[in-house]
């Protein structure tokens, strides 16, 4: 199997394994979510330098997750760990 298509298949069920928290368990996909984070980051003044020193994440990074620049599975895994860890809705 290609690397090529590997990729394709990793993408395809990272995006359903998304799309299954969001239909079925009331979740946040992660593209809304990254709204949502930099929503509540402007409501209770977290820059984005703290929030990467939290998450221990380079802060070009973490602004490359924020803004969709990233939206690898990776990326996707954290932005909804911080929907999950500070209880945004």
């Amino acid at each position: 199997m290609s690397i090529g298509l590997l990729n394709i298949i990793i993408k395809f069920y990272s995006n359903s394994f998304y799309k299954y928290i969001y239909e079925k368990e009331g979740g946040i996909m992660p593209e809304h979510g990254r709204k949502k984070v930099m929503d509540y980051l402007k409501e209770n003044n977290v820059t984005i330098t703290s929030l990467a020193s939290t998450w221990n994440i380079p802060v070009s990074k973490m602004s490359q997750y924020l803004s969709g620049k990233d939206t690898s599975p990776k990326a996707n895994e954290i932005i909804l760990k911080i929907i999950e860890a500070y209880g945004i809705r």
